[in-house]
């Protein structure tokens, strides 16, 4: 009718456009998948919602029948002992079915990213999600050995919100995409997202305690004008949470019945 005034949007018009957007990329992500018969696709995806994220994920997961195995730790802050730390990698990665696991992490090459180019070579599909923070390093962000990559839009790097106690967009696309969950090492985001996939998410959880690299934290810290890190520092802020629930000394890769985390030190002989 020529002059007749359309309504206002409301709140539920608004949800039923963000549903209907997020099920159209999750089927242009499908039919790609199956159009390559089977293969994901390389493709990065940037500034998606947590929600949007996990309907990427999901399309992909139900045109591959795969399970996503993600690896949280380190990230600029590297590993101390890095040959320890690809020892442990494949030693977790030949447990698992490469025609089934789809290995996941936080995107970036750094740190706990060294597990792409294992993973790649032993012939599983890799996925990143990482937070729109790490675009504002330019270049190219990710893994080369990463296939595919989410940014989500987010004001922090992924962890809780202080002003909240909410997961950040990132953290929750990471649980909410998530199977399962190896931890080695990490710092404060890594440290929320494994108490939550836990605690909240219900998801199966192993965690090795590991040191980040000392050289690189000591730098660090004279830049900043203080003083050197202590041992304890070192361990990461996971440790200081994880390690206390784990039965008896961390470094025995025993089980606690009451939470199932798995502790051990970064080396191929435990857990």
């Amino acid at each position: 009718l020529a002059g007749r005034r359309r309504p206002a949007p409301t709140a539920a018009m608004h949800t039923l456009v963000g549903l209907v957007v997020v099920a159209a990329m999750a089927a242009v992500v499908a039919v790609v998948a199956a159009a390559r018969g089977g293969e994901w696709v390389p493709r990065v995806v940037k500034n998606a919602t947590a929600r949007e994220t996990m309907a990427l994920f999901g399309a992909r997961r139900g045109a591959l029948g795969t399970r996503v195995l993600t690896f949280v730790g380190y990230s600029g802050a590297e590993y101390n002992d890095r040959r320890a730390l690809h020892a442990l990698l494949a030693r977790v990665l030949d447990a698992h079915d490469a025609r089934t696991t789809v290995v996941n992490a936080g995107a970036t090459p750094e740190g706990i990213g060294a597990v792409y180019e294992l993973a790649r070579k032993r012939g599983f599909r890799t996925s990143g999600v990482v937070s729109t923070q790490a675009l504002k390093y330019g270049g190219t962000p990710w893994a080369r050995h990463c296939d595919f990559v989410v940014f989500v839009h987010d004001a922090a790097w992924g962890g809780r919100d202080s002003a909240t106690g909410r997961l950040t967009p990132t953290s929750r696309a990471m649980l909410g995409v998530s199977d399962e969950l190896v931890g080695i090492g990490g710092g404060a985001v890594g440290r929320d997202e494994m108490l939550a996939a836990f605690d909240d998410y219900g998801l199966p959880l192993r965690w090795f305690a590991a040191d980040m690299n000392h050289t690189l934290a000591a730098a660090k810290a004279r830049r900043k004008g203080l003083p050197p890190p202590t041992a304890d520092a070192l361990r990461g802020a996971a440790h200081v949470v994880l390690a206390e629930r784990v039965c008896g000394d961390a470094n025995n890769g025993t089980l606690r019945d009451a939470c199932g985390v798995c502790g051990g030190h970064v080396r191929a002989d435990h857990c």
